[in-house]
């Protein structure tokens, strides 16, 4: 039996979505062995030119190594020795992390130029030392030299099919943090407040920062603060219809639509930006509407579903079939298995 060691970015959203809970199912179905967040510590040697990895302590008992946004350079490093003892490394990429769009609060940590021991250098570095680079969205296979790369789509946990909540059938919503979603809700213009003055919506903010300049709303919104991750599907699951605006730049065609994904496995109809990614779960699920960025087209797509009971009642519930069909994590977990696999043929390969 395959043993893993994960090592995500963090035990909320991306590191659940990537590495924690789909290696949580496989333990559940039997396929692997896991240690999550092993104690790894570098063994450093100084040296008047900076100091430099001599070993790695406290390793742990596995065969794989699964690590995520692996920025600093010290890590990229690492990963010969980690190999050297016969563990292959992984590295899942889930955001293009090198053209971060200007004003999104985290390009200055991922710049070069300005934190250079910490950047999306270090990330590629990384990725070009990996056994295998295991990537959200085929924009993002860059990241992956040498054909080591494996497209894993984003999945949903089949516990959100369950979550069911009152709602009221006029109100719009947005999950999300407006600072790192720079140009975002502008590309709505004025759409999203028309539909919501004229049909006597109202508006739910299913995360942190002001947004009603960037939908230009009238009033400010109902909005829920920071969340704790556990709370945030209860809370959209509060929704009637959920947007999922995107500006037009790298960073976001390399985005997954995950987002329109949470919505349709929460009953939430939901209306989108016309990118590629969200072109794809379209034709996954069969519903949802692509707007471009023009006032007229998000308005359009919002009057439809505000106004028309049983479309917006069809689009939930065909949503959420088309999530338990198709993309739930625990049956597309075999997908990490066969990644991790991978990695371990190759390593073997190239020793």
């Amino acid at each position: 039996m395959l043993r893993v060691g994960i090592l995500p970015s963090e035990a909320q959203a991306v590191g659940c979505y990537r590495l924690i809970w789909p290696a949580r199912a496989l333990v559940d179905q039997g396929e692997i062995e896991l240690i999550e967040f092993p104690r790894i510590d570098l063994e450093m040697q100084p040296h008047p030119a900076g100091a430099y990895i001599r070993g790695i302590q406290n390793m742990p008992d596995i065969d794989v190594l699964v690590m995520q946004r692996t920025t600093h350079s010290l890590v990229a490093e690492s990963i010969p020795h980690f190999q050297r003892k016969g563990v292959a490394v992984v590295i899942d990429v889930d955001d293009d992390l090198q053209h971060l769009p200007p004003g999104h609060s985290l390009r200055r940590w991922h710049d070069p130029a300005l934190n250079p021991e910490q950047s999306w250098r270090g990330l590629k570095r990384a990725c070009a030392l990996a056994d295998v680079v295991t990537h959200s969205t085929p924009a993002l296979g860059h990241y992956a030299p040498y054909g080591r790369g494996t497209l894993l789509h984003n999945y949903v946990p089949r516990s959100y099919l369950d979550i069911q909540r009152p709602r009221d059938g006029r109100t719009i919503g947005w999950g999300g943090l407006v600072d790192i979603h720079s140009g975002d809700l502008e590309v709505t213009h004025c759409g999203v407040s028309q539909a919501i003055n004229d049909f006597n919506a109202k508006f739910l903010h299913v995360g942190a920062g002001d947004l009603r300049k960037g939908l230009a709303l009238d009033d400010e919104p109902e909005t829920t603060g920071l969340l704790e991750f556990a709370v945030y599907p209860q809370e959209i699951g509060r929704l009637d219809i959920g947007i999922a605006p995107l500006a037009d730049n790298r960073f976001s065609r390399a985005k997954t639509p995950l987002k329109g994904m949470e919505y349709a496995a929460l009953s939430v109809a939901w209306v989108a930006s016309d990118l590629p990614e969200y072109a794809w779960l379209q034709g996954m699920l069969g519903v949802g509407q692509l707007c471009k960025p023009r006032s007229r087209d998000w308005f359009r797509a919002l009057r439809r579903l505000l106004t028309d009971d049983s479309y917006r009642e069809d689009q939930q519930m065909a949503g959420r079939a088309a999530v338990e069909e198709k993309m739930c994590i625990e049956d597309n977990a075999w997908r990490w298995a066969e990644a991790w696999d991978e990695a371990v043929a190759n390593l073997r390969l190239a020793a």
